[in-house]
């Protein structure tokens, strides 16, 4: 989120910088540079649900609890919204949603997304084909599909696993399916492609795992190296994770302590 996102969430909802910094971590990407809208409240209200009900799903106590409170307060903004209106949507909303009004089926095409310059019309077509294929395929098959699709387009992933980059090939990999909004396909393909996302992000930390045993022995020699350069004599934790960043990988706590028993027995 930008600076002004920022204090616009913290201005309208009431978030104090520790939750602001949470939001941004997990890489949602709000922008709200004006006025938020009611509309706006909803579809920010829809898209944290999602991420909730992902974290419950993992067990993830911790993060589902923060997520909650966060949620809570704008939902609360919502309500005091409505009531400080006399309409449920306000002016800036409705002129903004007046400049996209389709007067008939004809004039449809002449209102081009932004995904791949396909008009609203087409996007429909194509998502409708690949809902229909994808609710025959085996979640097994859209499993391998996705981490072979991951693993080409995105091997740095190997290097560490980075939520950002696995939110941004989970969007890429679906607009290349022709699923551009998950929000209108049917609720048990919805449920059978979060299945599917959470068990390839699995088997990714796994396969982050094994590349990390491969890459062990060239990464100390590297780090061996990187010290006489740097002119340290001793390995700890802080000029390790210090290399790492250097090479641009993001070690597991493991691979750490191993690199640092090692380097102390040479």
């Amino acid at each position: 989120m930008n600076l002004i996102t920022k204090v616009n969430f913290i201005k309208k909802f009431n978030l104090n910088i520790e939750q602001i910094e949470y939001l941004d971590n997990l890489n949602f990407q709000f922008n709200y540079e004006n006025e938020i809208s009611l509309d706006a409240i909803s579809e920010i209200n829809k898209i944290l649900d999602l991420k909730l009900n992902d974290f419950i799903k993992q067990n993830l106590e911790k993060d589902a609890l923060q997520l909650a409170l966060i949620i809570s307060n704008i939902s609360k903004t919502k309500i005091e919204f409505k009531f400080d209106s006399n309409e449920i949507y306000n002016n800036d909303y409705l002129n903004e949603i007046s400049k996209y009004e389709i007067s008939n089926e004809d004039d449809e095409d002449e209102f081009i997304d932004e995904i791949g310059g396909l008009s609203a019309k087409e996007q429909r077509k194509l998502q409708k084909e690949a809902v229909a294929k994808y609710k025959e395929l085996e979640l097994s098959q859209i499993i391998n599909e996705f981490r072979s699709y991951i693993l080409k387009k995105y091997p740095m992933i190997l290097n560490g696993f980075d939520r950002s980059i696995y939110s941004n090939a989970k969007s890429s990999y679906w607009n290349s399916e022709h699923i551009f909004d998950l929000w209108q396909i049917p609720t048990k393909l919805y449920e059978k492609i979060k299945d599917a996302e959470y068990k390839v992000e699995e088997i990714l930390k796994e396969d982050i795992n094994k590349y990390s045993e491969q890459m062990f022995e060239q990464w100390f020699e590297q780090y061996k190296n990187w010290l006489n350069k740097n002119q340290l004599s001793k390995a700890t934790k802080v000029n390790i994770k210090d290399f790492f960043k250097f090479i641009k990988v993001k070690p597991s706590e493991t691979i750490v302590e191993r690199i640092k028993e090692k380097y102390s027995k040479a």
